[in-house]
């Protein structure tokens, strides 16, 4: 093994200090400016990473290596932040009841399913294609992702959680306050991105059943937060400086001046619209659930006033921006059951369908696996993916990012206080 060298402490040169700068806060702007005008804020930092990097080419190489190491960790944090902050207990028992419930569990399910698909795609862009063959190069991560994702939430709320509570776990880390939650937080994570990479699939499913593990430890009357300490001792590092990084990391590995040619730009537009479908059918099994089931009564027409409870989904990042929206007053309330199915039930499936639409995060992260597998591939692996495919989603998903808010934000404001008060836009006897 090398000795390795110490590194030379020295003063950077200042164009090199000012390009670091200007990096940095750059993506803060575009961020405020995209979500402004496209209500996508994820697109300005991607396009400032492609300013700095394939079209100026004003980055070392060292530093985008270095950033984009650092910009993972920022989407390691983004995942497992979804973990903790899930609550199952929450969103499950209210399925039928609320569309903002639904739209959690979709995003939840689209998510998790994502991880796994990423897992075969790393796996695919690994393989050799020997002997093992390409049955077990698929199937071994699969596998590895439904037994992880089985076993893991069911050791946290079953074995882990009573050891946690018989050996007063929570009275020894509530001495020690959020240094000590932190502490904890921070070795569960590592252990679950090590169970998770040499189990054979992605870290990130690994940072996920990490929140959830921490999640299910402490009592319902407990002082120990996790996610109380995830909020004042990471969340604004998260928000300035990982995520930005991240998506700014993406934007210095798109071969920018690839994307604009006519077979690259009009085969995206039609794949954008081809995503949106499949997103938008979701929302087909609200019209169903209603088509099929008895009629109940809207909320709002009981004498007590409806209860503020949510309606957008946490984890659906592009739909929260229309959530003030949808609690406007509306007009009166439709009586038969062909008014209620076409001023409740039809703005509540494309409510559903439309919110979906615009997570554009997991589709670039795949996208972008897929052909870092494929580019640094040295004839023994596999080609996943091609430029020109990597090019044509990339159009796709960020057609998608940009239309969907848009549609959405009219959506919620043409029909926000229908749903809302309809029976898809309240808990009906819920918490």
């Amino acid at each position: 093994m090398a000795t390795s060298q110490p590194v030379t402490y020295h003063e950077p040169s200042l164009p090199h200090l000012l390009t670091l700068i200007a990096f940095l806060y750059l993506l803060q702007v575009s961020r405020t400016l995209a979500d402004r005008a496209l209500g996508a804020g994820l697109l300005g930092e991607i396009a400032v990473g492609v300013v700095f990097g394939p079209v100026a080419g004003i980055m070392l190489q060292e530093w985008e290596e270095t950033l984009v190491a650092v910009g993972y960790i920022g989407l390691v944090v983004i995942v497992f932040e979804g973990g903790l902050h899930l609550s199952p207990t929450h969103f499950l028992p209210s399925l039928p009841l609320a569309v903002g419930a639904v739209l959690q569990g979709a995003a939840l399910i689209d998510d998790v399913v994502a991880l796994v698909l990423l897992s075969v795609i790393t796996a695919l862009g690994e393989g050799d294609g020997g002997s093992e063959g390409l049955g077990w190069t698929i199937g071994r991560p699969i596998l590895a992702s439904v037994v992880l994702a089985a076993v893991a939430p069911a050791v946290a709320f079953g074995p882990a959680r009573w050891m946690w509570r018989r050996a007063g776990g929570g009275k020894l880390v509530e001495k020690g306050g959020a240094r000590a939650e932190l502490a904890v937080g921070v070795a569960a994570l590592s252990a679950f991105l090590a169970i998770a990479y040499y189990a054979g699939t992605t870290m990130l499913l690994g940072a996920f059943l990490a929140g959830v593990f921490l999640y299910a430890l402490p009592e319902e009357d407990s002082k120990v937060s996790f996610s109380r300490t995830y909020h004042t001792h990471v969340e604004t590092l998260q928000t300035y400086i990982f995520c930005p990084l991240f998506f700014g990391s993406i934007g210095l590995t798109i071969p920018f001046l690839s994307l604009w040619t006519g077979r690259v730009i009009w085969r995206g537009i039609v794949y954008s619209i081809l995503m949106t479908l499949g997103k938008v059918l979701v929302g087909l099994t609200i019209l169903a659930v209603d088509a099929f089931a008895s009629p109940s009564p809207s909320p709002s027409s009981s004498s007590s006033p409806a209860k503020e409870l949510p309606l957008s989904a946490e984890a659906s990042t592009m739909a929260e921006r229309g959530d003030g929206d949808l609690r406007r007053a509306g007009e009166g309330q439709p009586s038969s059951k062909a008014e209620l199915f076409k001023k409740e039930t039809l703005p509540a499936g494309a409510f559903l369908g439309i919110a979906l639409v615009a997570r554009g995060e997991v589709g670039v992260l795949i996208l972008q696996v897929a052909y870092s597998s494929s580019s640094s591939t040295d004839g023994t692996g596999s080609r996943v993916l091609g430029t020109e495919a990597y090019l044509v989603a990339l159009w796709a998903v960020a057609v998608c990012t940009i239309v969907g808010p848009v549609a959405f934000s009219w959506l919620a404001k043409r029909f926000g206080a229908s749903i809302y008060k309809g029976r898809w836009g309240a808990q009906v006897g819920g918490k």
